[in-house]
């Protein structure tokens, strides 16, 4: 699978407001949002252990619930980090502007 392939390779981190219809997504939705280059392949089964990580190095448990869109510059550039952190297969390198 070629989508899987490059999101072994890279991680995408995106900012600004997360909505769409009007829905704000939470801090939870958008790091599983990761997760889906590998949706349909043997990998998803680890998805719930790699979101878990994630949201736990980037220290998100306790905003898991909270709406994207109402969170603070840095939280938001964690959540985003957190994303491409639970996108990778194989903890791809990371770079931070």
């Amino acid at each position: 699978m070629l989508g899987a392939s490059i999101a072994e390779q890279l991680g995408v981190s995106a900012g600004d407001g997360l909505e769409i219809a009007g829905v704000p997504f939470t801090v939870a939705e958008v790091v599983e949002m990761g997760r889906y280059p590998w949706l349909r392949t043997p990998q998803a089964a680890e998805s719930p252990t790699v979101i878990a990580e994630s949201m736990r190095v980037c220290h998100l448990e306790e905003i898991a619930d909270r709406p994207f869109g109402q969170l603070s510059g840095g939280q938001q550039a964690r959540v985003s980090l957190g994303r491409a952190l639970a996108q990778g297969r194989h903890r791809p390198a990371v770079a931070v502007p």
